[in-house]
């Protein structure tokens, strides 16, 4: 029961941690606007970009230890603790730039 309650609550953690690091990198790109100064950009982008990357750590972190003990059928102790949180944290960097990038207005005449 203890064992369940632990998972869920990790679940939950996870998808929020997903809802709320997608939201910072989505005003990263949307506020930055050409009318801007590419300075004022730029701080904007120092600003937000850490924090939604932070914040999407957690979620990576999460689901990377239960897909890869799921995937690989073992403890966590075979692939090692730095790789899953060198994983996550790549992966955390890549969603917030790629989720700041399709959210800044340039890109909305692409589409």
């Amino acid at each position: 029961m203890i064992i369940a309650l632990t998972d869920i609550i990790l679940f939950v953690t996870a998808f929020v941690s997903f809802l709320y690091g997608t939201r910072i990198a989505l005003s990263c790109g949307a506020n930055c606007n050409p009318r801007k100064t590419p300075e004022e950009r730029a701080e904007l982008m120092k600003e937000r970009i850490p924090a939604a990357t932070f914040v999407f750590f957690f979620g990576f972190a999460i689901t990377s230890k239960y897909l890869y003990e799921m995937l690989l059928g073992s403890e966590l102790e075979h692939l090692g603790f730095l790789a899953i949180i060198l994983m996550s944290l790549v992966n955390a960097f890549l969603a917030a730039t790629a989720i700041a990038w399709a959210a800044m207005p340039k890109r909305w005449k692409l589409f």
